[in-house]
């Protein structure tokens, strides 16, 4: 059985993100407060993820502590990649605002 102390363990910190297991299958990403996601970003999501679930598909939960007010045009191309695809199998926003999902719609 997955507990919240698991949970807490598997939490990891960077500088755009804090990434952590839910449960089995599940992560959440916890975006940060940043102006910018970048392809680096992108890529050390996936990284993360592959490490957590084994390689396995996983559920993402994503939330933001803020408005990120650009990306990088390269970052919507990298998530539709192979290796995403591999990854992801289902995605989940949770926004506070509606500048921040009409954002990320675009994404």
């Amino acid at each position: 059985m997955f507990s919240i102390y698991d949970a807490m363990k598997s939490r990891k910190e960077f500088p755009s993100f804090f990434i952590s297991l839910l449960g089995e299958g599940i992560v959440h990403v916890e975006m940060k407060d940043v102006k910018e996601m970048s392809v680096k970003d992108t890529m050390q999501i996936y990284d993360e993820m592959e490490r957590l679930g084994n390689g396995e598909k996983m559920c993402v939960l994503t939330t933001f502590n803020g408005f990120i007010s650009s990306q990088d045009k390269e970052v919507s191309k990298y998530a539709t990649t192979e290796r995403a695809k591999k990854l992801v199998l289902a995605t989940a926003y949770v926004f506070d605002s509606l500048a921040l999902r009409i954002a990320v719609n675009f994404l």
